[in-house]
């Protein structure tokens, strides 16, 4: 997973997994990484129960997300990189598995209601 694409925006800064001054970039994005598979499946629940099927490979760092509309999300949460089918150059910067629920819930045909 490179950066040849800086995402175009931002989810927000996080409440979870805060920025923390001084911390090397590496122990953030491992921060982010162990935090978010901690709360994997809290997060696929949410998703079944909205018939999204969610897949998280390669050791957590790469998280996949088909809707029931056909579209697909793709999240790596250490780099905080999230695309929808797999238009990189329209990325969004997201540091959480709650900030990530938000994106998916817009996309589904009820809004996640």
């Amino acid at each position: 997973m490179s950066d040849r694409h800086p995402d175009r925006s931002k989810a927000g800064r996080s409440r979870l997994i805060p920025f923390r001054n001084g911390e090397a970039a590496t122990d953030r994005h491992s921060r982010r990484l162990r935090e978010n598979v901690a709360a994997a499946e809290e997060l696929r629940a949410w998703c079944a129960e909205h018939g999204i099927d969610m897949t998280v490979t390669n050791g957590g760092h790469h998280w996949q997300f088909r809707l029931p509309t056909g579209q697909v999300a793709e999240w790596w949460p250490s780099r905080a990189k999230f695309v929808w089918n797999k238009q990189w150059a329209k990325g969004i910067h997201v540091h959480d598995h709650e900030q990530a629920r938000k994106l998916l819930q817009k996309r589904l045909p009820t809004g996640g209601a």
